[in-house]
């Protein structure tokens, strides 16, 4: 694939728009897992999630099959990477980015409206970061340093000029702010550091090692506060004020997973899934999920949990896989109870339920 990529972009992809059935990802019984002790649920609707190269968002899905194809420039085999690299919810859509090695690095970002429509957004190259969305709502459109309105109109530019890409930004939400990572331009160049940034707002840079925790409500950000064997910790500020960190510490195995309110965080700790209290640490709740033995991220059998999304101020979704078994959790902070809203069999093109958090986020 070359730079003539470019000429392709401009295809849109046809959006299959069959309503799912009660678990569209359903599939045969085997193998077995404990995550199959859970009570079978619904899957979710007003947060996006994919399963290889299709996108299920209220109650629709989306193939995006016919895209990566002419990306590749022919019909491709699938393969267990072909997904997208996020999908996410704001301002009423459903937003994936495909990234595909080329010359460079080339990231396609599109929209998938509640019909289960599919429109192209924005092309860059370059590294593959991920797209963020804000809650004004904006989006942080990959390696280029712009906010865009949800209908492609640009808003600002980190470096101040709308016209200009230096593709060497990595972005993260947080409430109507963006965390910018500016990485070296050049091969030996010192890190640039974080900063946090939104139109109206300066661009502030960050003490070394803040990270956007919670993108929903004002928006929340995480302040380094050492490490515990297999976990980083953090307390948790608004992005408003990010040096005016709350008290408790949370200690976890992915990102926390701060709730609108910054309330609350979901955790992992030891492999078990927890709530705590963002202003003292103590735990909340506990998901009653079945232990996973052997845990891995990186190595097989893989086995892990990835909090992945809000869905409400009491429930929330779990990233899982149990080896051959891939799952997203639907779990009550009231209660502790969890349910199995989608369930699935690893096959090609199908390896994890891909939401607006993944592998990138587990930190240790």
């Amino acid at each position: 694939m070359s730079i003539k990529l470019r000429s392709v972009f401009v295809v849109l992809v046809a959006a299959g728009t069959a309503l799912l059935a009660a678990n569209p990802a359903a599939a045969a019984p085997a193998p077995r897992s404990p995550l199959d002790a859970l009570p079978a649920g619904r899957p979710p609707l007003s947060v996006p999630y994919a399963l290889g190269m299709t996108v299920y968002y209220r109650g629709h899905r989306t193939s995006l099959n016919p895209l990566y194809d002419k990306l590749w420039g022919r019909p491709h085999t699938p393969r267990t990477t072909d997904r997208p690299r996020i999908v996410i919810g704001g301002g009423g859509y459903a937003w994936a980015q495909l990234s595909i090695a080329a010359t460079d690095m080339a990231n396609v970002v599109g929209r998938i409206s509640p019909s289960g429509r599919w429109k192209q957004f924005h092309v860059s190259t370059g590294d593959a970061s991920r797209v963020s969305v804000t809650t004004a709502p904006l989006v942080a459109v990959p390696e280029d340093g712009l906010l865009l309105r949800t209908d492609g109109r640009k808003v600002a530019s980190f470096t101040g000029n709308l016209n200009t890409s230096y593709n060497f930004f990595e972005s993260s939400a947080a409430g109507r702010y963006v965390v910018v990572h500016r990485h070296p331009n050049a091969p030996g160049a010192p890190d640039m550091g974080m900063w946090l940034w939104s139109p109206s707002v300066k661009p502030f840079q960050l003490p070394d090692g803040y990270r956007a925790l919670g993108r929903l409500g004002a928006g929340w950000l995480g302040a380094p506060a050492g490490t515990t064997p297999g976990a980083r910790c953090w307390h948790v500020a608004p992005a408003s004020a990010p040096l005016k960190t709350r008290p408790g510490t949370l200690c976890s195995m992915t990102l926390p997973l701060v709730s609108a309110d910054g309330a609350k965080a979901v955790v992992v700790q030891g492999g078990r899934v927890r709530v705590l209290d963002t202003v003292t640490g103590a735990q909340i709740r506990a998901a009653r999920i079945p232990a996973l033995s052997g845990w891995s991220f990186w190595t097989t059998p893989y086995r892990y949990l990835i909090p992945a999304a809000w869905e409400s101020a009491d429930s929330y979704l779990v990233t899982a896989r149990d080896d051959k078994v891939i799952a997203l959790l639907r779990c009550s902070i009231s209660t502790g109870r969890c349910e199995r809203a989608v369930r699935a069999v690893t096959r090609p093109g199908i390896d994890i339920v891909v939401t607006e958090r993944g592998f990138e986020d587990v930190v240790y």
